[in-house]
């Protein structure tokens, strides 16, 4: 008869290394398996079961004083003492095991919401602002969104997005474009005291605006089109609400806080002038000449 193996979880640790194993117990159809069998379990092998395959928990070290598993966000120790378990010679030195960092599947959803979890043992935080993206970059935004993927204005393509991060570097300083070059197919922004909610259209602007000023070149809009980081090619100019976003958290993960920091968006203010925003203390955003040389900031979405 075929045997059934029930999925709960028990922690097997080896070398201070925590590790889920989604097998224990075991049912042959008439009763539970007794897992008798294979080498026994030392301190830090575990033991196999030769009946079921299950692989069981090894023993520990024993006797160790502050001994401690690292997790993702904590430092573990080896402990300081000899090992007391009968033929183990181990000695702990109080070696600091270093916290492991979160394990992220970008390609995996906690059911329902879109949002990812770290799928570490024991570990149930969700990827948010401040955590590293699959880029490399910093999560600056998290909420699931339309992302625009037109390329022109009367291209409403949309796709799902639920994270935005940002390259942890500038690109450069860059004009916007050369003076009084109007693109009214992007986002325009008349009244900056009332921003439209514009999260997911900085893609589209930045392909609208690379393709009127394709004479041009070196400019804010191209430099993040062209940009290439950690095998990603996706990354675009960030529209006035996804750099506002961006500006929420200046002077934390890596982004800068800094009054002579001014960092472009892609969304046009008119003919002359496109929207920025200050990262100094005040965080504002204002228009300002597109043939001004400004901070540029690549961001992507996924």
């Amino acid at each position: 008869m075929k045997r059934k193996v029930k999925s709960i979880a028990i922690i097997a640790i080896v070398g201070f290394v925590a590790t889920i194993l989604l097998l224990t117990g075991c049912d042959n159809g008439d009763s539970p398996c007794s897992h008798i069998g294979g080498p026994a379990a030392t301190c830090t092998t575990a033991q196999t079961c030769t009946e079921c395959g299950v692989v069981m928990q090894a023993a520990g070290h024993l006797g160790l004083i502050n001994a401690a598993d690292a997790t993702c966000t904590e430092d573990g120790n080896t402990g300081t003492g000899i090992c007391t378990r009968a033929g183990c010679e181990y000695e702990g030195t109080g070696a600091v095991i270093p916290a492991f960092g979160h394990d992220w599947n970008w390609n995996t959803y906690v059911s329902g919401s879109g949002l990812r979890k770290c799928h570490r043992s024991a570990c149930t935080v969700t990827a948010g602002i401040g955590h590293t993206g699959p880029a490399g970059g910093v999560i600056f935004y998290s909420t699931e969104f339309d992302f625009f993927t037109g390329t022109t204005a009367d291209d409403n393509t949309t796709v799902t997005r639920y994270y935005l991060e940002a390259w942890t570097s500038n690109e450069s300083s860059a004009q916007w474009s050369s003076p009084d070059v109007d693109v009214p197919a992007v986002q325009q922004v008349r009244d900056i005291l009332i921003p439209a909610q514009w999260i997911g259209y900085g893609r589209r602007n930045t392909k609208i605006i690379v393709a009127a000023i394709s004479a041009e070149s070196g400019r804010a809009a191209q430099l993040c089109d062209e940009a290439r980081h950690s095998g990603f090619d996706d990354w675009f100019l960030p529209s006035v609400d996804e750099l506002n976003a961006l500006g929420q958290i200046r002077g934390q993960y890596g982004i800068p806080l800094s009054i002579a920091t001014f960092i472009w968006s892609s969304s046009q203010f008119n003919y002359r002038f496109a929207m920025l925003q200050n990262f100094g203390s005040e965080g504002v955003m204002m228009g300002e000449y597109k043939n001004y040389n400004r901070v540029v900031r690549a961001v992507r979405a996924f």
